[in-house]
């Protein structure tokens, strides 16, 4: 069981190192690439539109994560009490 607590702590640091890392590997779709290039020639737009689509990529994970609190409580509890 420990070490399945250990591959949930790394697999969950994994998904926040992606996240935190994201500028560098950000990519579009075709829609909002055209957007983007339609819009103006400045890095704002895009920018902003990148932005706009990492909140949309980490919307269903927030959502996961407040409908599954307590079992996630409850799991962390179950890790600390096995120490």
């Amino acid at each position: 069981m420990k070490s399945k607590g250990i591959y949930i702590l790394s697999f969950i640091f994994l998904i926040a190192l992606v996240l935190f890392l994201a500028d560098d590997s950000i990519a579009q779709c075709s829609m909002c690439r055209k957007i983007a290039t339609d819009g103006a020639n400045t890095k704002a737009v895009g920018k902003s539109l990148n932005l706009g689509i990492l909140y949309l990529l980490a919307l269903p994970y927030c959502l996961l994560t407040f409908f599954f609190r307590k079992q996630i409580v409850d799991f962390m509890r179950s890790l600390r009490t096995k120490k």
